[in-house]
């Protein structure tokens, strides 16, 4: 009678232990998760002092068009936005997402590309002001380029060029090499495509 008291007791505590081992592993899901996602959190948690000097850049632009800025605010605001918990932000049938770490225009573009988007491109005064929004006004590479051909802006989407919002007197190609855009306050300037900014990723509502 002892005996068999013994091995119900001992198949008890075998019962509890394995209950308390599974209630605190984590579920398959949420580690999948935690891989899937681990990439972009290392990327977005780029250094926010690199941001800093971004930022300070356009310290001038930006009180010129606080009025703009007001707007843009607005646009964001009224156009019920939808994030998702990995980063894109739906507005009408576009998924955008900003980036903090610094690239190359080619690295921007590449990396947009390798999670099924494409740099920016901007066809309305509502996306360029949406693109404001999303990169919370700070300069950030936008897809278009004149890198193949001086001269010859395209859209890196592939999409039409059918609007412009050069800021005054650009774009210039000053030293003959700026062939890459990227967005400052409301407006677009030309910049060597070997410099390092922040950018937004774009794709379309699937």
């Amino acid at each position: 009678m002892n005996f068999t008291m013994k091995i119900l007791a001992v198949s008890v505590l075998l019962v509890a232990m394995m209950a308390l081992a599974l209630a605190t592993e984590a579920p398959p899901e949420a580690e999948a998760a935690a891989v899937t996602e681990a990439p972009v959190q290392e990327d977005e948690a780029a250094d926010d002092s690199s941001n800093k000097e971004t930022e300070s850049e356009d310290e001038e632009g930006e009180e010129a068009e606080s009025t703009e800025g007001e707007k843009t605010h607005d646009v964001a605001k009224r156009s019920s936005c939808r994030c998702r918990g990995h980063g894109w932000c739906l507005y009408r049938k576009n998924y955008y997402r900003y980036f903090s770490s610094r690239r190359t225009w080619a690295q921007a573009q590449y990396y947009c590309r390798a999670i099924g988007g494409n740099l920016a491109s901007v066809h309305s005064t509502y996306e360029n002001n949406v693109i404001r929004a999303v990169a919370r006004n700070r300069a950030v590479w936008i897809g278009f380029s004149d890198a193949q051909q001086n001269g010859y802006w395209f859209w890196s989407d592939g999409t039409r060029f059918n609007y412009r919002k050069w800021c005054s007197g650009q774009p210039n190609n000053a030293g003959r090499k700026q062939h890459c855009a990227y967005k400052r306050g409301t407006c677009w300037d030309d910049v060597s495509c070997s410099s390092r900014l922040p950018f937004v990723c774009t794709r379309r509502r699937r």
